[in-house]
């Protein structure tokens, strides 16, 4: 056996400790800046609060006086009053003349009362009262309609510009009515038109060349 001292000179020697792991770097914590608040913009006195409608002015909101207003009002109505000279000087000149076919036109009926006007026929006219009358075979116009003679009475009072009154009687047909008198203008009408269709040049030609017969009813005046 070796001695003691020797061992101990060929023991090896202790190594070292470790070095002591140098510690981890702390995190910095780092806080962003407030954003900066700007106070908010004075409400203006022409708005309105949230929450409130207020209608928009329309364009055609008038913004003048009041004398404006009244300066402009008499304008209109010289407009419109050559119109209603024009419809009375119409009514008063066929009342004159006692032309019921004019003086219906000037009225200008429509619908129901316009196919009664258009059968009827003058009967006079006095005291202020229009008097018509229609023909037994149509009584049955009057009798649809009824107050007729009311609505007749409004419109002729309208257009002549003076309180006016009408009544219709049933009797026999002594003159030509408005109906009859507008068929006897269309009659005469396709007539002429059927005559210069049969002078035409080119209709003669396609009628010969052709063998074509001319059909009068297919005409219809211009």
């Amino acid at each position: 056996p070796m001695p003691p001292a020797r061992a101990a000179a060929t023991a090896p020697s202790a190594r070292p400790a470790a070095a002591a792991p140098a510690p981890a770097p702390q995190a910095r914590r780092v806080e962003a800046p407030a954003p900066e608040q700007k106070p908010a913009p004075a409400a203006s006195a022409a708005e309105p609060p949230p929450g409130e409608d207020v209608p928009s002015a329309m364009p055609d909101d008038h913004t003048g006086s009041a004398q404006e207003i009244f300066d402009q009002a008499p304008a209109a109505a010289l407009v419109q009053a050559p119109v209603a000279a024009d419809s009375a000087g119409e009514v008063s000149a066929a009342l004159a003349a006692a032309d019921w076919n004019a003086l219906q036109r000037a009225l200008g009926p429509s619908g129901m009362l316009r196919e009664l006007c258009l059968h009827c026929e003058w009967a006079g006219f006095a005291d202020d009262t229009l008097t018509l009358r229609l023909a037994n075979t149509h009584h049955h116009l009057l009798e649809m309609n009824a107050g007729a003679t009311t609505r007749l009475s409004e419109l002729l009072s309208e257009r002549a510009g003076r309180p006016l009154r009408a009544r219709i009687e049933i009797g026999a047909i002594e003159n030509e009515t408005p109906a009859q008198l507008h068929e006897a203008e269309r009659r005469a009408k396709h007539a002429a038109a059927v005559e210069a269709l049969e002078s035409d040049p080119f209709v003669c030609e396609v009628i010969e060349r052709f063998d074509a017969r001319f059909v009068e009813e297919s005409v219809k005046p211009l």
